[in-house]
């Protein structure tokens, strides 16, 4: 059986990141796609990095 949880509310959020930044992270966001064998965006790599800078779950 598979469990459904509720969607989680999303709010888009528009930044400017200096271009050496925006291409080191759009090239490990490949590299961990390749690695894990599933596709994770540059998005999912932001939020990881800000939940642990701000110490939220």
């Amino acid at each position: 059986m598979i469990e459904v949880s509720a969607p989680v509310p999303v709010v888009q959020k528009m930044f400017r990141l200096r271009w050496h930044i925006a291409t080191a992270l759009k090239a490990e966001a490949s590299r961990e796609s390749s690695r894990e064998g599933r596709r994770v965006t540059e998005t999912e790599i932001v939020e990881r990095l800000l939940k642990k800078y701000l110490k939220i779950q």
